[in-house]
């Protein structure tokens, strides 16, 4: 079995520090969304090098799920409604976050850690200060994405 992640964000010295799965599935609770990254880090531990990044971030549309790394016991992930992070692309059309496919939702997401890595700290929304809380700014800032990099 092989691993794809939808996007591999590296940091200003091309380091490895965030894997994202894109999943366009509404109201993803918390236990599910935990047990999806554990069959993911079980699925890589059967490879013998493999590189576990220190975040992993699950986007949903109608809920970001972060997990960092390093954190002792069980890591409780970041979770954040993404619903003013995405509202910004549909100003300017038709489109409602309910028509997103994951494709669709993985643009959006791409575009967004984009902005993510070249903005300015103080810039920030305030319904994504999760990002500066988890610490993912500091680790993504300067960096850059890749798509669908095999794990």
């Amino acid at each position: 079995m092989s691993i794809n992640w939808d996007i591999a964000a590296f940091d200003r010295k091309n380091r490895f520090v965030l894997a994202v799965v894109v999943k366009a599935i509404f109201q993803v609770s918390e236990a599910w969304a935990d047990s999806y990254r554990q069959n993911i880090l079980e699925d890589l531990e059967e490879f013998e090098e493999f590189e576990v990044a220190p975040y992993f971030l699950l986007a949903c549309p109608d809920r970001f799920f972060l997990w960092k790394q390093g954190t002792n016991g069980a890591p409780r992930p970041f979770m954040a409604d993404p619903s003013g992070i995405l509202n910004r692309y549909f100003t300017k059309s038709d489109f409602t976050v309910e028509q997103l496919d994951s494709d669709s939702l993985g643009l959006l997401v791409t575009s967004w850690l984009n902005g993510v890595m070249f903005k300015p700290a103080n810039q920030f929304d305030p319904f994504e200060q999760w990002v500066i809380d988890s610490g993912l700014y500091s680790a993504l800032a300067g960096g850059h994405l890749e798509h669908e990099v095999a794990a």
